[in-house]
């Protein structure tokens, strides 16, 4: 049903320990996957997300849409599109309200307020997405969308929020059953669990100290009753979108995601390369193709 795992080069992995040298590349990837998976080392090319940004912005005479570049745009140049829920000037406003840079914010190409990839009517030989994907309130509809989009040899590169060193460290990993329940209601703006979840659980957002094991208590930013009663008032007055996060992802559980999907014939990818979080860092990185 597909190839689905964690991205593991034996190369590199060699380099890291001489003493595997003489082993094959099957055994060197089995004990790195047994012995170093939460190390935190890097296993595979982009295993750092800058070696991934580099080799999109490097294929020329591809066309290429990011999604939610907002005012930092990360795929620059000829053959870029950019999709985002609002456009160009009412980005700039939104930017001078959080303190960001307008001047950054890049010409909109298809606009939705809902995120509906829908209205974009053209394919790219890439799809791109920075610390977007864990606000798609249906997941799989966004998957399926993006892959609507891909030439026959395109592929989707992302970049994702690992829960274990942001602010989401305290709310457990996302299940298939919730991802299956926003698919059956067509959920086009997140739950009310999800935004209570964000307004009042989080955690602190420095990736160091979260891999040196301090993680703060759970609704440290905003945890008192009164921020409960702001967020119920948010999501009862909002009309659409609300900014959250709607899942929350590791990268081994982001891999038996996309396998569950795959096996129920819910997406299109056939297969995906995900990489580990180097230590140190907040993210990680994936490649899905067709």
């Amino acid at each position: 049903m597909g190839n689905f795992g964690i991205d593991v080069d034996p190369k590199i992995v060699r380099g890291l320990f001489p003493a595997l040298r003489q082993l094959s590349d099957q055994d060197i990837v089995g004990i790195f996957l047994d012995k170093f998976i939460d190390s935190g080392l890097p296993a595979s090319p982009f295993t750092f997300k800058e070696n991934m940004i580099q080799y999109c912005n490097s294929l020329n005479g591809t066309a290429k849409l990011e999604v939610g570049p907002f005012d930092q745009p990360i795929l620059q140049g000829e053959g870029v599109e950019y999709f985002d829920i609002l456009d160009q000037e009412a980005l700039k406003h939104r930017a001078i309200e959080h303190e960001r840079n307008p001047s950054s914010v890049p010409f909109i190409h298809h606009v939705s307020d809902v995120g509906d990839l829908g209205v974009v009517s053209r394919s790219f030989d890439i799809v791109f997405s920075s610390h977007c994907i864990e606000h798609t309130p249906d997941l799989i509809t966004h998957l399926q969308q993006v892959g609507a989009l891909l030439t026959p040899n395109g592929a989707y590169y992302l970049v994702i929020p690992d829960k274990r060193y942001c602010f989401d460290f305290h709310l457990p990993e996302t299940l298939l059953p919730e991802i299956l329940s926003a698919y059956h209601a067509r959920r086009s703006s997140p739950s009310m669990d999800k935004v209570l979840e964000h307004r009042t659980m989080l955690a602190h957002n420095n990736a160091l100290r979260h891999w040196m094991g301090d993680h703060g208590a759970a609704g440290e930013l905003k945890g008192d009753i009164e921020n409960i009663k702001e967020a119920i008032t948010e999501f009862q007055g909002a009309d659409g979108y609300i900014d959250v996060h709607c899942w929350q992802f590791t990268p081994q559980s982001f891999v038996k995601l996309l396998q569950d999907l795959r096996s129920l014939d819910l997406i299109p990818f056939s297969s995906a390369a995900v990489n580990l979080t180097p230590f140190g860092r907040k993210d990680f990185t994936a490649v899905l193709t067709i």
